[in-house]
């Protein structure tokens, strides 16, 4: 069975993200365009969005209640916000509970490839994404 996930390509490396991944990485590209000014936390060109920063910021909550992540170039990414919802199958102790900040720039230090040509964003999710999928006839 083929890995279900979203890739990223820094090249010339290509970063598998799983579909289940509490974190979703956006807007990658080089350091030929101009690079933003980085707020504090971030590291190099990456910025990293925490939860919470992602829930106020890029959700949204639509006229039937569904929860969704628009991403910078428009595309919405459907969320689960219950462990009562049937696409989860283990719902542990009823909660979700996202990577911290701290987790995520730990994991980034370990990557071997050099990411200071990288400018991208991460957004930790504040809850996982349906099935890894997402719809686009709202796209923006």
């Amino acid at each position: 069975m083929r890995p279900r996930g979203t890739f990223v390509r820094v090249s010339p490396v290509d970063v598998r993200i799983p579909s289940s991944s509490p974190a979703l990485v956006l807007g990658v590209r080089s350091r030929s365009r101009p690079r933003r000014r980085a707020p504090a936390g971030a590291a190099g060109g990456i910025v990293i969005h925490d939860a919470a920063t992602t829930l106020r910021e890029r959700c949204v909550v639509d006229e039937s209640g569904v929860t969704w992540l628009g991403a910078p170039n428009g595309t919405r990414y459907e969320l689960v916000t219950t462990t009562d919802d049937p696409a989860i199958t283990n719902q542990g102790d009823g909660a979700f509970f996202p990577f911290d900040r701290a987790e995520v720039e730990a994991a980034l230090a370990g990557v071997r490839y050099p990411l200071d040509g990288v400018v991208a964003d991460v957004f930790i999710l504040p809850f996982p994404r349906r099935d890894g999928s997402n719809r686009r006839p709202d796209r923006d």
